[in-house]
């Protein structure tokens, strides 16, 4: 039997067996053996993948019709060397009607730890929480900024038992939309009152809320960490919490600035 006639066939025993295990046990196991990888080379019992000197994204596996919904997880082990940059694994989950959510390993910890610099094999998870969806197809790839070496041991696919997050990825990536419309709305709005000097007290109370309300988030963002939330969770308190800080603190300052400036002017020119 020649490569390709082996290949095709290790492909239908899998096809054959995966959705089996899934129905039965609801997990299933990618095995480098059994799979092919799109990207890199089998080594041992993981994948071996080398960065070049560009960053890039190497896609490992696409698993159609993959059998799971709600809340479930890609979970397995990695280790790498000499990694420059911040590289991470990534889960995208797509569903029916063509949208498109990520899980990143891009937490400080855990097993949502980014991937730098050294490590032994250490375990790593990429959750997702479909919100009772099921997603029609799943993309697993390891994004690389520069050199390093990354070995992907074989990767189980099957329901999440780790503790909930405050939200789901779906949620998370909705609300960060509405957030960034927002914010980015407001500090427009804002922008033009204070240059034209129109509604004082208003524009600087609205300013110095979401500047409190901004270091409330972030100050919630560490508790998210610390507490191991997902990336989903933190990096939206953090996100939105260092947006409004950083606008509306500084938006703040220019406000007094610019209204004193205007009733400065306005005074000398009652006094001429």
């Amino acid at each position: 039997m020649n490569q390709r006639a082996r290949l095709v066939s290790a492909a239908a025993a899998v096809a054959l067996a995966l959705p089996a295990a899934a129905s039965a046990g609801g997990d299933r196991t990618i095995d480098w053996h059994a799979v092919q990888p799109v990207s890199g080379s089998v080594d041992g019992d993981a994948v071996r993948i080398t960065g070049s000197a560009a960053p890039r994204s190497y896609p490992l596996i696409t698993i159609k019709r993959p059998g799971v919904s709600g809340r479930y997880a890609v979970e397995g082990r990695v280790r790498y060397a000499g990694v420059e940059g911040t590289a991470f694994l990534e889960l995208w989950s797509v569903f029916a009607d063509g949208s498109r959510y990520f899980t990143r390993t891009l937490a400080a910890n855990g097993p949502l730890q980014s991937i730098a610099g050294s490590s032994g094999w250490r375990p790593l998870a990429l959750p997702f929480d479909a919100a009772g969806g099921r997603p029609t197809r799943l993309e697993i790839n390891l994004v690389l900024p520069g050199r390093g070496t990354v070995w992907v041991g074989p990767l189980r696919l099957g329901p999440n038992t780790s503790p909930l997050g405050w939200w789901s990825d779906r949620t998370a990536g909705i609300a960060g939309a509405a957030a960034g419309i927002a914010i980015g709305l407001l500090g427009a709005v804002v922008g033009w009152a204070i240059a034209r000097g129109r509604s004082r007290r208003l524009v600087v109370g609205v300013c110095a809320a979401c500047a409190v309300l901004g270091g409330a988030l972030l100050a919630v963002a560490l508790v998210a960490l610390v507490r191991d939330q997902p990336y989903a969770v933190w990096f939206l308190l953090l996100l939105s919490g260092g947006l409004l800080a950083s606008i509306f603190g500084s938006a703040v300052h220019k406000a007094r600035i610019t209204y004193a400036g205007i009733e400065l002017r306005r005074m000398r020119a009652m006094d001429s």
